[in-house]
């Protein structure tokens, strides 16, 4: 018998052994030294956004070449300043990221919200620049325009996720308090980007937070009155508003107000069925000439549908459903409620306002002004979009291990810096010798007495068991390990067979042979391996 177990766990170590080399192809590795659960949403955002925006590119070019030649003298015109702004966005987004949201949740917060509050102010001053319907939501800064409420939208969801995260998770902020700071921080921006007005703004606004606070642990029934009683004030004061109203008759009788409210909606209609499945081709729409208003904006959709066919369509829509899986995907590792929160958001609101714009210029939706992420001509609006994806990736780079609740109560003893750390071990080491052990456990370090490392300890539990007045005398005892940093290397060393997980370091993997998802897949494969075997 004692001989059949004997093989039996020898198989089984064999069978362990090739399945490890096996995984070495797998996702369960790393890639540039970050788990694959966590680096591939992130790299997934990044290509999806890339093409969104490359593609926004050429069809900003073909949907406005038209129009820039015969204002401006230059088909290349709105282009080239696309290109800019969008650079300007990318050293933004880098900006955050170096920044971590973290730390402009904690320190830059406040600045923010006065700096977008002022902002929203200023648009009623001199140097703003009013729209073909009275509307203020631009200031005029030379020969350019800054759109206050594209910027407010971050504000809105940082602002959001913080007084979230106190609320319904680490109850900091009792329900007077949060009422009291969120009409401040959230409710009072919002009041005035609608007074602009800009109610498209607001109701991306609003579904994102509402989205947000579900997560965060709003009941649903609350979020769902919610989001009635927004929809039923949206179409008040559109009936409200004469402009608002013409947009809404536009979309409920587009044929009868073709010559004038719905025209733009009309012409939308006539690139879509000219463009059929396939497109009439890069380049080859008809209604940019002039007959298509804001074609490189608002429109640009159409201009899609007309060259690109309703394949072009589907593939932007599937775009953006990318964009906002990886978003998801990267909040569920978020590293604390409030990144959890961010990522959901940023990605929560490209997708709806992706949405908002496609089934306005389908006629399904009063038309709503929100141009289309990424896609649409606007350098307040592209560079918004790629702050926001800056954001997700800012999460998405401080994403680790799930916190316990002792994780979180100690994270001001995190040490990041490597030459820090060398500083630490070596002054440690100077004052107290080898009376103690200092070895690293992911960004923190274990003290413990010299003796009691984790190898150790194995080694000594298994010469207790196997000794003359152990459970286990006579016997021979085969032991696993598995683990995940540097702290566990010298009982994976001591052990008769060192299994690491999927995020472990190389140093850590390097003396363990195999790697698994988690401790319930080891016991699983051990258990079914045996099993196999004892039925052979």
């Amino acid at each position: 018998m004692m001989a059949h177990v004997k093989s039996s766990r020898s198989l089984l170590s064999q069978r362990l052994r090739e399945r490890g080399a096996r995984e070495k192809t797998r996702d369960d590795h790393m890639i540039w030294g970050v788990p694959v659960r966590l680096i591939k949403p992130r790299l997934i955002l990044l290509a999806a956004v890339f093409a969104l925006v490359s593609f926004g590119f050429l069809m900003v070019y073909s949907s406005s070449s038209v129009t820039a030649l015969t204002s401006n003298g230059d088909a290349l015109y709105y282009l080239k300043r696309q290109l800019a702004f969008s650079v300007v966005g990318v050293i933004f987004a880098v900006a955050i990221v170096r920044l971590g949201y973290r730390t402009i949740i904690d320190r830059c917060l406040k600045p923010a919200w006065v700096v977008t509050l002022v902002l929203l102010l200023v648009i009623w001053l001199p140097i703003a620049s009013r729209d073909t319907n009275g509307a203020y939501r631009w200031i005029a800064l030379g020969p350019f325009t800054l759109q206050p409420s594209e910027f407010a939208k971050i504000t809105v969801i940082l602002t959001g996720a913080n007084l979230m995260e106190r609320y319904f998770r680490s109850d900091e902020l009792d329900w007077q308090e949060f009422k009291r700071l969120f009409a401040l921080g959230v409710l009072a921006p919002l009041a005035l980007i609608l007074l602009q007005p800009d109610k498209g703004t607001v109701m991306v606004l609003a579904l994102t937070l509402l989205i947000m606070a579900y997560f965060a642990g709003c009941p649903a029934k609350v979020v769902i009155s919610l989001l009635v009683l927004g929809l039923v004030a949206f179409f008040v004061l559109s009936f409200a508003q004469p402009y608002s109203r013409a947009r809404l008759l536009a979309m409920l009788d587009p044929w009868k107000y073709q010559e004038k409210e719905s025209y733009q909606l009309v012409q939308g209609f006539y690139a879509f069925s000219s463009g059929g499945v396939f497109g009439l081709g890069i380049g080859m729409s008809r209604q940019k000439y002039s007959y298509l208003p804001m074609a490189h904006n608002d429109f640009i959709f159409a201009v899609i549908g007309e060259e690109c066919g309703l394949i072009g369509t589907i593939g932007v829509i599937v775009g953006f459903l990318v964009v906002l899986w990886a978003g998801f995907k990267i909040a569920r590792y978020a590293p604390d409620a409030a990144g959890q929160l961010v990522a959901l958001g940023c990605s929560s609101m490209l997708a709806i306002q992706m949405l908002l714009n496609v089934c306005g210029v389908i006629g399904i939706f009063p038309l709503s002004g929100k141009p289309i992420p990424f896609i649409s001509y606007g350098g307040s609006s592209i560079m918004s979009s790629i702050m926001l994806v800056g954001l997700i990736f800012s999460v998405s780079c401080e994403s680790g291990l799930s916190l316990t609740e002792l994780d979180g109560a100690r994270q001001n003893l995190r040490v990041r810096d490597d030459d820090v750390r060398e500083r630490l071990v070596l002054r440690l080491s100077e004052r107290w010798g080898e009376r103690i052990e200092v070895v690293r456990n992911q960004e923190f370090l274990d003290v413990v007495p010299a003796g009691s490392s984790k190898g150790a300890g194995l080694t000594s539990l298994v010469g207790l068991l196997v000794a003359d007045d152990g459970p286990c005398r006579g016997e021979r005892i085969e032991t696993w390990s598995i683990g995940d940093s540097w702290n566990d290397i010298s009982m994976h060393e001591a052990a008769d067979h060192a299994v690491a997980l999927p995020w472990s370091p190389a140093e850590v993997a390097a003396v363990c042979e195999c790697t698994v998802g988690s401790m319930a897949e080891l016991v699983d494969r051990v258990l079914g391996a045996s099993g196999d075997t004892q039925e052979e």
